[in-house]
């Protein structure tokens, strides 16, 4: 798929934006804080709704206005060279007091608005890889969950839906969780607590059921992830380092095990656990602890990799994302590169250039003479864009200004 078009209004710095696009290679460059990342933001906000950088749609509206719109047009690779589609996000905040009923967001779909949420899913695909990335090796497994979570939402939709029931489900179990521990504070019998003990097996079966489909869904998405991140990497390593990645889930969980084996496992847990559940008022087992176990040559890449291999082994996963998602929608996704060039050293960025032929591709950078000498033998003037960024000004460079510009330091 590409972009064509993309429209901004009191989007972060920009008050209003109306940009074509390329449909190869899309070079945004200029000085730190002129609004670079918001237009990338601002991409790949269409694909899930979601901002990579905050989860408060607030937060992305210009200073001073109460609301953005982000706007997209773009053509999938294999339709009709005359057909388009438009994604459209808006956002208004008219209540300034925090009150969240004054909040409205509305995605529109060729002009019509989508009901729920994961209607958006799989509808424009986007991959980003920022520097903020490789805080998913150093940093718990929050942010793993999230990006194995956002990558299968673009590729099926209901599992989004799964999401969100199993969010009421743990959140109705804790919350009873914590009424049983207040009514042994004062000092019920278990006769006094039946019903509650009661209820707490009816969520204890809710809880396992649904676990263990995302437990199963994620456990596949890993195996199919592992290896397309192995064979880049050993790609670009030159076969001396291997890449694995291990979904981390409830213990006594096996790989081979099926939906029945699973659901029964978690029962089985959490039956075992509920003592220490109730005294902690929260579940403490289950697909809301799993993690991504993340090795370099079978040694934990966070304890024992340097910077520069774990900056690789998020670029590895970050294309076999991209793979991945081209394998099940039968589309490649646009590739979004925030400022990430200067963290890789030519070699990998080499590689990752070649790994993304014939996808339209953003990239962010403060220097676009280092961008076109490294890449000289894939990016021509004729075949990439270059936009310069410049308080929130965007203006598409001439073949004339940019032979100027390169001519100067060469």
């Amino acid at each position: 798929m590409f972009i064509e078009k993309l429209e901004l209004k009191n989007f972060r710095n920009y008050e209003e934006l109306v940009l074509s696009l390329d449909e190869e290679i899309n070079i945004f460059f200029g000085n730190n804080g002129q609004g670079k990342t918001n237009l990338l933001e601002a991409i790949y906000l269409m694909s899930s709704a979601r901002s990579p950088l905050t989860a408060k749609d607030r937060e992305l509206i210009r200073q001073g206005e109460n609301f953005y719109e982000v706007s997209l047009e773009f053509r999938p690779k294999q339709s009709d060279v005359n057909y388009r589609e438009s994604l459209k996000i808006s956002y208004r905040d008219s209540n300034k007091s925090g009150d969240r009923s004054g909040r409205e967001r509305k995605i529109f779909h060729d002009g019509l608005e989508l009901d729920r949420l994961n209607q958006l899913y799989g509808l424009f695909n986007a991959v980003i890889f920022a520097p903020e990335d490789l805080l998913m090796i150093k940093e718990g497994p929050a942010l793993r969950r999230r990006f194995l979570d956002l990558l299968i939402c673009q590729m099926n939709r209901p599992y989004f839906i799964l999401l969100q029931k199993f969010q009421r489900i743990i959140t109705q179990r804790n919350n009873l969780l914590k009424r049983m521990r207040d009514e042994e504070k004062k000092g019920r019998s278990k006769d006094e607590t039946f019903l509650l003990r009661a209820e707490l097996k009816i969520w204890n079966q809710h809880f396992a059921k649904v676990s263990s489909e995302i437990i199963n869904e994620r456990r596949a998405t890993i195996c199919e992830l592992n290896q397309l991140a192995k064979n880049f990497h050993s790609i670009m390593s030159d076969d001396s380092e291997v890449l694995e990645l291990k979904y981390k889930t409830v213990s006594r969980i096996l790989e081979d095990d099926d939906l029945t084996q699973i659901e029964a496992k978690i029962l089985e847990r959490l039956e075992h656990e509920e003592r220490d559940d109730v005294l902690r008022g929260n579940t403490s087992s289950g697909p809301q602890r799993d993690d991504i176990d993340i090795f370099l040559n079978q040694q934990p890449i966070k304890i024992y990799g340097s910077q520069g291999q774990q900056r690789s082994a998020v670029l590895s996963m970050k294309i076999a994302e991209l793979r991945l998602i081209e394998a099940r929608r039968r589309e490649k996704p646009v590739l979004i590169l925030d400022d990430v060039m200067s963290e890789l050293d030519q070699k990998r960025r080499q590689a990752l250039l070649s790994a993304v032929k014939d996808m339209q591709v953003f990239i962010s950078c403060t220097d676009p003479i280092q961008v076109n000498q490294d890449f000289s033998e894939l990016i021509k003037l004729e075949r990439a864009a270059f936009f310069e960024v410049k308080s929130a000004k965007v203006e598409r460079c001439t073949e004339e200004y940019l032979k100027e510009l390169f001519n100067k330091n060469t």
